[in-house]
C-alpha cells in the first residue's frame, strides 16, 4: 500500500479546465461554483463589465458562460467581447430570458456555442460545459496544426526560392524590412500577412530564366517578351500560395502587388485606390523603393522618382515611408554599419549577408540581405573551395534592418518600370 501510495502521489495532476461564469447575482455565481468545482477551475465575475475586464486580463479560459440580462453590460456584449478578445474560448449563454431576439443576437454577435435556459438541470448543464471544453480543445488542436502547416509551407517556399533564385530571396528580405515599417504604422493591417507576402513577393520568379531575373534585379533594359514574363509574376506567386491554408490574405496581396493606385496594371477591372488591398499597396511601394535603393540612388533622388511617377502609389503611404526612412536614418558608426568579415565557409545560421556573393562568371550566388539558413549552408558546402574561402561581409541577426545599399548622389532617375 505504501509503495502503491508513493507511485500514485508521483503522478502529476491534470489541471481542471478553466471556466469563467458571469452573472449580476452573486448568489447564482456561488451556486455555480459549488456545483461545478469538482470538474472545473471556476472563476466568477459579478456583472458584464467585470467579466469583460477578466477576459482582457492575461488569464486563459476554456469556456465563458454568461447571463443575458445584466444592468451594466448585457450578455450579447460580453459574448461579442469574448469573441474578439479570446476567440478560442468557447462561449455559452445561460439565461432566464427565453425570447427569440436574445437567442438570435447571441448566435449572430457572440457566435455562442450553447444557449441554456434557467433553471438548467444539473446533468444538462454539466454535459453542455463538457461539450464546450471539448470544442475548445479541438479549436486549439486545429490552430496548432494549421500554424505548423503554415510555417512549414512558408519555409518550404523560401527554401526552394533560396536554392533556385537566391537573388529573389535576398530581395524579399530587404523588401520585408521596408514593408514591415509601413505595416506597423497602418491601422487595420495584419503585419504578418504583409511580411510573408514581402518574403514571397518574388516566388513567381522560379518560373523565370536566370538571365531574365538577373536583368530585372540589375535594372537592365528588358525585351518585350521578358517584360510580359515579369508582368505575370504576381499572379503566378498568388496561384502558388493559393492552396496553403490561412494564406488567403497573402494571396490577395501578391495578386495585386503591382496594381497602380490609379487602377492601371490591375489583374481585375475596377480595382483602384482604397479598393486595392492595403497590404498590396504597401508591398508595391516597398518593392519599388528597394529597386531604387539597390541602384545606389540617393535618398532624395529615390523619393523624387517615386513622387514623379503619377498615380502609381498611395500618396499617404508614400509620405509615411519618407518620414519612416528619415527617422530610421540615424547616425551609425561606419564599423557597425559595415558588418564584419569572415570566410564564407564559416558563416552560421542566422547571420545576414551585407553584400552580394558573386561567382567568377558574374552569377549572383547569394544576394545581399539574405539570411543564412540550414539549406543555404548545405548549398554553400557545394561551392568550390576557392569560393568558400572568400572573405564576405555579414551582419548579426539584430542588424538585418540595416542591410541596404550605400546612398550616393546620383542624377534624377525614374521609378522602376512596371
Amino acid at each position: 500500500m505504501t509503495e502503491s501510495g508513493r507511485v500514485l502521489s508521483s503522478v502529476p495532476r491534470v489541471p481542471l479546465p478553466r471556466l469563467l461564469c458571469i452573472d449580476d447575482e452573486s448568489q447564482i455565481l456561488d451556486g455555480l461554483r459549488r456545483l461545478l468545482r469538482d470538474r472545473f477551475d471556476v472563476a466568477v465575475a459579478v456583472g458584464g463589465q467585470a467579466g469583460i475586464d477578466r477576459l482582457r486580463s492575461d488569464e486563459a479560459f476554456a469556456v465563458v458562460m454568461t447571463d443575458m440580462r445584466m444592468p451594466d453590460v448585457d450578455g450579447v456584449a460580453v459574448l461579442r467581447a469574448a469573441r474578439e478578445l479570446r476567440p478560442e474560448t468557447t462561449r455559452v449563454l445561460l439565461t432566464g430570458q427565453a425570447d427569440l431576439s436574445a437567442a438570435v443576437a447571441a448566435v449572430n454577435d457572440g457566435n455562442v456555442f450553447r444557449f441554456l435556459l434557467k433553471p438548467c438541470p444539473r446533468d444538462q448543464l454539466r454535459a453542455a460545459l463538457d461539450d464546450a471544453v471539448e470544442q475548445h480543445r479541438l479549436l486549439r488542436v486545429e490552430r496548432e496544426l494549421l500554424s505548423g502547416t503554415l510555417k512549414g509551407a512558408i519555409k518550404l517556399c523560401l527554401d526552394i526560392l533560396a536554392l533556385v533564385h537566391p537573388e529573389a530571396l535576398s530581395r524579399g528580405a530587404r523588401v520585408r524590412r521596408v514593408a514591415s515599417m509601413l505595416a506597423a504604422k497602418v491601422d487595420g493591417v495584419e503585419e504578418w500577412t504583409v511580411e510573408v507576402a514581402a518574403l514571397l513577393s518574388d516566388l513567381g520568379a522560379i518560373t523565370l530564366p536566370s538571365a531574365v531575373l538577373t536583368k530585372l534585379h540589375a535594372g537592365a533594359m528588358l525585351t518585350l517578351g521578358e517584360r510580359q514574363q515579369i508582368d505575370r509574376l504576381p499572379v503566378v506567386a498568388a496561384n502558388l500560395v493559393a492552396a496553403i491554408p490561412r494564406l488567403e490574405p497573402v494571396r490577395d496581396i501578391l495578386r495585386f502587388q503591382r496594381t497602380h493606385y490609379d487602377g492601371s496594371h490591375s489583374p481585375e477591372r475596377g480595382i483602384a485606390g482604397a479598393r486595392i488591398p492595403v497590404g498590396a499597396r504597401i508591398l508595391h511601394l516597398a518593392n519599388d523603393y528597394d529597386a531604387l535603393e539597390s541602384r545606389d540612388v540617393s535618398l532624395n533622388a529615390r523619393f523624387r522618382a517615386l513622387r514623379a511617377s503619377g498615380g502609381r502609389y498611395d500618396p499617404v503611404l508614400l509620405t509615411m515611408l519618407r518620414d519612416l526612412v528619415e527617422e530610421a536614418a540615424a547616425p551609425t558608426s561606419a564599423a557597425s554599419a559595415a558588418g564584419s568579415l569572415m570566410r564564407l565557409g564559416s558563416v552560421s545560421v542566422g547571420l545576414i549577408f551585407a553584400e552580394d556573393i558573386v561567382a567568377p562568371n558574374g552569377i549572383v550566388l547569394i544576394g545581399r540581405g539574405q539570411e543564412v539558413t540550414a539549406p543555404l549552408l548545405d548549398r554553400i558546402g557545394l561551392f568550390p573551395g576557392s569560393v568558400r574561402e572568400r572573405l564576405v561581409r555579414v551582419l548579426p541577426p539584430a542588424r538585418v534592418t540595416a542591410v541596404s545599399a550605400p546612398a550616393v548622389n546620383a542624377p534624377a532617375v525614374n521609378a522602376p518600370a512596371g
